[in-house]
């Protein structure tokens, strides 16, 4: 078959004027990059606040049960070398908790803050009561102690004679559980963040 080496020539010079062309427009548009921008901002409007509202709740959870869990700790090591009693306070573990500063508000309260940012308060003259497994010593945990968080995200504790840890909610109910809750202000309903605690 005979070919044409002009026509050849023709066809090569012309794909390369093509390509050439492609190359040197090879760009988006204007209007191509502020619809793309608009599309990531759009979904950057719907994704950051759901990831730093998941931020906080994780560490809310953390400072939460690490100072929970110190003090059912503190408890434990109470009870290695002491009998607890009806009348056994908060005010015995104290020796036994990592607490960076104490202070005394009221005659009657008590607030330990932990290195975490976390703190602790409770009841001065509240004792177990009696020694029956569901008498407990109540505390209210605040993870936070930023202004505009106090009282969103506070938990109050009950720690039961036998060393159970539970949420004051999951031990008690009606007026005694308002009574709890109302000493120490804490929301009768957990938080969120909190709701899977035993």
């Amino acid at each position: 078959m005979y070919r044409n080496p002009q026509t050849k020539n023709r066809v090569n010079s012309s794909n390369h004027i093509n390509a050439s062309y492609r190359l040197a427009y090879a760009a988006f548009t204007l209007a191509e990059l502020l619809i793309s921008l608009a599309v990531l901002g759009i979904i950057a409007v719907f994704t950051i606040p759901k990831l730093l509202s998941v931020n906080e709740e994780q560490k809310n959870r953390a400072i939460t049960k690490e100072i929970a869990s110190s003090v059912a700790g503190a408890y434990s090591n109470f009870k290695l070398h002491n009998t607890p009693l009806a009348t056994t306070t908060m005010d015995v573990l104290l020796p036994f908790l990592n607490y960076t500063n104490i202070y005394a508000g009221s005659p009657n309260m008590k607030r330990l803050f932990f290195h975490n940012g976390g703190n602790v308060s409770y009841v001065i003259t509240q004792g177990f009561g009696a020694t029956s497994a569901n008498n407990a010593l109540f505390f209210k945990v605040e993870p936070s102690t930023r202004a505009d968080e106090i009282g969103d995200n506070d938990v109050c504790f009950a720690l039961t004679y036998r060393g159970r840890l539970t949420t004051a909610s999951q031990l008690l109910s009606g007026t005694a559980l308002s009574s709890i809750v109302g000493t120490f202000e804490c929301p009768l309903v957990v938080p969120s963040y909190m709701q899977k605690w035993n």
